[in-house]
C-alpha cells in the first residue's frame, strides 16, 4: 500500500516544538541528624503554582460531551480546562485550553483534530507504520467489536499522535483523528502528550452526532 508521505508525518504539524523532558535530580546524601532536627523537622512546603506548572495537567479526567455536534466519538479532557471548537470543511478541532494566569494567552493548548472523511483500507496503513522510523509504538483500543489503532509517533522531542477511529456505517473504513500539543510550558510538554494519549485512550462513539455549523 502507497501512502502519501503527508500522511505519515501529518500528526508532527500539531504539535509545537518540544524541549527536553526535564532531567530528575539525584539525591544528595542527608545530613546528619542534629538536637534542633530531631525537635523540630522539616516539612515540605506545598508546591505552587510556580514551582508545579504542571499541576493543572494532573486534575482529574472528566468527560466531554460531544452529543449534538460533528465529532464522531467523546473524550475524556482534564478538570478545569475550556474545549473550544473550531469546523472547517471536513475538519472538527476541539483545542482543550488552559488559561493560568487570565492574560488572554492559553498556556494549554491540547488538540484533537478529526476529519470527516473515510480513508480506505486502515489496517493497510498501520502495517505501514510499523516500519515507519517515526512510530514508537501502535496502541489499541476495542470499539464495540472494532479497533481503533493509534500510532505514537517522535520527532526530536516532539510526540504526535494519529487515531484510525472505525467508521460507524462502513465497516473496512476508518476516519483520521490526529492529536497534538499546540501549546504547553517547556517543562511540561512530555506530560501534555501523555494527557493527549490518555485524551484519545478515552475515546468513545457520540451516539448523537450533529451537522457541521454552516
Amino acid at each position: 500500500m502507497k501512502v502519501p508521505k503527508m500522511i505519515l508525518l501529518l500528526p508532527v504539524y500539531l504539535a509545537a516544538c518540544g524541549g527536553p523532558e526535564a532531567t530528575r535530580p539525584v539525591a544528595s546524601t542527608p545530613p546528619a541528624e542534629t538536637e534542633t532536627t530531631r525537635r523540630e523537622p522539616r516539612r515540605a512546603a506545598p508546591a505552587s503554582a510556580s514551582e508545579n506548572p504542571c499541576a493543572p495537567l494532573q486534575a482529574r479526567f472528566v468527560r466531554y460531551d460531544t452529543a449534538g455536534k460533528p465529532f464522531f466519538f467523546t473524550f475524556e479532557i482534564p478538570e478545569g480546562f475550556t474545549v473550544k471548537e473550531q469546523f472547517t470543511g471536513t475538519a472538527a478541532v476541539a483545542d482543550v485550553t488552559l488559561n493560568v494566569d487570565g492574560k488572554g494567552i492559553d498556556e494549554f493548548v491540547l488538540r484533537l483534530m478529526q476529519n470527516s472523511d473515510t480513508m480506505d483500507n486502515p489496517v493497510g496503513l498501520v502495517e505501514v507504520w510499523r516500519k515507519h522510523p517515526l512510530t514508537d509504538a501502535i496502541l489499541e483500543k476495542d470499539l464495540e467489536g472494532r479497533t481503533m489503532f493509534v500510532q505514537r509517533a517522535r520527532m526530536g522531542d516532539t510526540t504526535s499522535y494519529t487515531a484510525l477511529f472505525p467508521s460507524a456505517t462502513e465497516t473496512q473504513k476508518a476516519h483520521m483523528v490526529m492529536g497534538g500539543v499546540t501549546a504547553a510550558p517547556k517543562p511540561c510538554r512530555a506530560e501534555a502528550a501523555e494527557v493527549i494519549e490518555r485524551m484519545i485512550m478515552s475515546i468513545e462513539r457520540n451516539r448523537e452526532v450533529g451537522a457541521a455549523p454552516s
